[in-house]
């Protein structure tokens, strides 16, 4: 869904909130996706389309109709699921938990989140765990690293039966509610919000995030943590995870990491309810600090610990010309949209070489299968190909770097790449660095004006600048700054 208007925005925003707010405490109804209004992307902003509907009527037969069939759906899998017992805690002591996204095999030997983090406490003598979100096929738990002191564990797909009946229950009982409010409601956009809460109730990533909780609950319970660590951007199993450590360890930390760029319209990350926020915020640079001044009034910390997506400014060695590298989000319909342009380029034979840099979530998708067959089967995208090295490699092949929403042309940049935001259809801005002046790229045309028309040189100055920027709002990951948390 497109917002044209950033008012309207806010008000559904404000919307949501003030429903988190009325079940600050209540799991089932935080557990919801839609209250999360995370930013304008297409990906999340299309749950919300419903929002334009004017029929009430036919919005409530609608709304029955899919609320029944969820309904329906979760009973039977309570009954009809193979699940074994809930997980319980760890068998071991261990001082950090940290919680983070299953992306592929590798990360469970090198975490892209937290890895560093990991081996700086190892150091210290202390144990670490990993608890990895929405990630396994299976339900089995195993130690995925060789490493004793470090753990990981998954959260499963399914819980013990009377957990599942739990959740069950949990979940009626909001369904109640949301189709309460909706009844009495007097304003129109609430109305239809509660009215979609209800049809959505027992939605799958409803079920996802109540396991989640469940598991926490009993890791919390049984453990001695000191402090959780997890990425923080403003989604619902962040809710979660903060309920969870209230409920069952007043004096446990817990610390949301701010791993990428920060948007003003990040409704539901910088609009935090005073009783759910994290015990601190460690942000990827000085210049996203004020973004979370809501927290610190709360008395959240805010400390800069930097990122390993930038490096100090480096001067671009490569000296092939004509080369673009692609960095599109691990999203289905930013590969589709990015590709599509570069094949549109490549149609007009202008000797710009594209290289693809798939995020590591989807180099098995189904997407990309079906994009490296296509470039197998045309020799008309001779020009075209998917890197299969690192992105620090990729980077020294390229001048110029093509991107959306993607926070790894960061570092690009900072390896001296001019980068190009790509907008073929003036939708909703989702540039990471959107306070910078680069160039824009709204057609084949234009990108081959800027590439192969336009002498390199003639972008350095710029570059230089918001090379500037980077440096302020993404720093080096600097470890030394969780010495500086409190215990």
């Amino acid at each position: 869904m497109h917002f044209d208007n950033r008012d309207d925005l806010r008000v559904l925003g404000g919307l949501l909130k003030n429903i988190r707010t009325l079940h600050s405490t209540d799991p089932a109804v935080l557990s919801q996706r839609l209250l999360y209004l995370i930013r304008p992307h297409p990906v999340f902003a299309d749950q919300y389309k419903f929002i334009s509907s004017s029929n009430i009527f036919g919005a409530f037969l609608k709304a029955v109709s899919l609320f029944t069939t969820f309904f329906i759906y979760a009973f039977i899998s309570c009954f009809s699921r193979s699940t074994n017992s809930t997980p319980k805690g760890i068998d071991h002591s261990a001082n950090s938990l940290f919680i983070s996204h299953h992306v592929n095999e590798q990360v469970l030997r090198d975490d892209f989140y937290f890895n560093n983090w990991a081996d700086f406490f190892l150091n210290r003598g202390e144990a670490v765990d990993f608890l990895y979100f929405k990630a396994s096929s299976s339900n089995k738990f195993h130690d995925a690293r060789p490493n004793s002191k470090i753990r990981s564990s998954f959260v499963p797909l399914s819980l013990g039966f009377f957990d599942e009946i739990k959740i069950f229950r949990f979940l009626f009982f909001a369904s109640l509610k949301f189709f309460r409010s909706f009844v009495y409601s007097k304003d129109k956009l609430e109305k239809i919000i509660y009215l979609e809460l209800f049809s959505q109730t027992f939605s799958k990533s409803s079920f996802i995030n109540l396991r989640f909780y469940f598991v926490l609950l009993n890791k919390f319970e049984a453990s001695n943590y000191k402090q959780v660590f997890f990425t923080f951007e403003g989604h619902a199993w962040e809710t979660m995870l903060i309920l969870a450590a209230q409920k069952t360890n007043k004096k446990l930390k817990t610390y949301g990491y701010q791993h990428s760029a920060v948007f003003k319209d990040q409704i539901s990350l910088l609009n935090p309810i005073s009783s759910i926020i994290p015990s601190g915020i460690l942000t990827s640079g000085e210049g996203n600090n004020n973004f979370f001044s809501e927290y610190i009034k709360h008395g959240a910390d805010i400390l800069s610990i930097g990122t390993s997506r930038t490096h100090e400014v480096k001067a671009l060695t490569n000296k092939a010309e004509h080369v673009c590298l692609l960095v599109p989000e691990g999203i289905d319909s930013e590969i589709d949209y990015m590709s599509n342009f570069i094949f549109e380029c490549n149609a007009l034979k202008n000797k710009i070489l594209f290289i693809i840099q798939l995020h590591p979530a989807s180099k098995n998708t189904k997407i990309v299968k079906d994009l490296i067959k296509k470039l197998q089967n045309s020799d008309d995208h001779i020009n075209i190909s998917i890197s299969d090295m690192p992105l620090e490699e990729s980077i020294n092949h390229a001048q110029y770097v093509l991107y959306r929403g993607s926070t790894a042309v960061v570092k690009c940049i900072m390896s001296g790449l001019i980068p190009l935001y790509l907008d073929t259809n003036r939708s909703d801005n989702i540039d990471p660095i959107y306070w910078t002046k680069k160039m824009h790229v709204n057609s084949p045309e234009s990108l081959e004006m800027i590439i192969v028309n336009t002498p390199f040189a003639s972008h350095q100055n710029n570059l230089k600048s918001i090379q500037a920027k980077c440096s302020d709002y993404f720093q080096p990951l600097n470890l030394d700054t969780l010495n500086k948390l409190r215990l």
